[in-house]
C-alpha cells in the first residue's frame, strides 16, 4: 500500500485493504486458538472439530462462524485453575472435541459427568486430553486445569 510522507495514502482507489496477512491472522485464530475446523472427509462443516488451544499469556478466546447449517460457536477461558468451555454445534451437524489437559473423571458438563450428558459421547482418551463427539446443540464444560506434565502423573 503506497504512502505519502505524512502517513496517508496515494489513492485509496489504487490500495487493497484486504490483504493476505489480515486473513491469516483470522484464520490462525479461529482454526488454532479457538479451534474451529473442518473435517476433511464431511466438508462445509457438516462435521466439525473443536480443539481450543490455550497459550501461555493467553487466558480466554471465543469465535463464532456462521456456516451454512448455522452459527458455530467456540469459547473458552482459564480463571483460577478452572476451564471453562463453551461450545454451539448447528442443527444437523456433529462435531469432535478435544479438551486440552483434561481428565475424564473430572469433566462436567452443565455440571453434570460426562457418561450422563446428554448429545455426549466420550471418543477418546489420551495422556493429556479427552475427546468427545457432540451431537448438535450448546455446551458448556468445566473442568480443573492441569499442566501436560500433571495430567501424566
Amino acid at each position: 500500500m503506497a504512502k505519502k510522507a505524512d502517513g496517508s495514502f496515494w489513492s485509496a482507489d489504487m490500495n487493497s485493504f484486504n490483504h493476505y496477512a489480515f486473513g491469516a491472522i483470522g484464520e490462525w485464530f479461529y482454526r488454532y486458538v479457538a479451534g474451529i475446523d473442518t473435517v476433511e472427509a464431511e466438508p462445509g462443516f457438516k462435521h466439525i472439530r473443536i480443539r481450543p488451544l490455550p497459550g501461555e499469556g493467553l487466558n480466554y478466546a471465543k469465535a463464532t462462524y456462521q456456516s451454512m447449517y448455522g452459527e458455530i460457536v467456540s469459547g473458552w477461558k482459564l480463571l483460577n485453575g478452572e476451564m471453562n468451555v463453551e461450545v454451539k454445534i448447528p442443527p444437523n451437524t456433529t462435531a469432535t472435541l478435544e479438551l486440552p489437559n483434561a481428565l475424564q473423571d473430572r469433566v462436567t458438563e452443565h455440571g453434570v459427568r460426562l457418561g450422563e450428558a446428554e448429545g455426549v459421547r466420550i471418543a477418546a482418551l489420551h495422556d493429556n486430553r479427552v475427546t468427545l463427539e457432540l451431537a448438535s446443540g450448546t455446551y458448556r464444560f468445566q473442568y480443573e486445569w492441569r499442566t501436560s506434565s500433571e495430567v501424566k502423573s
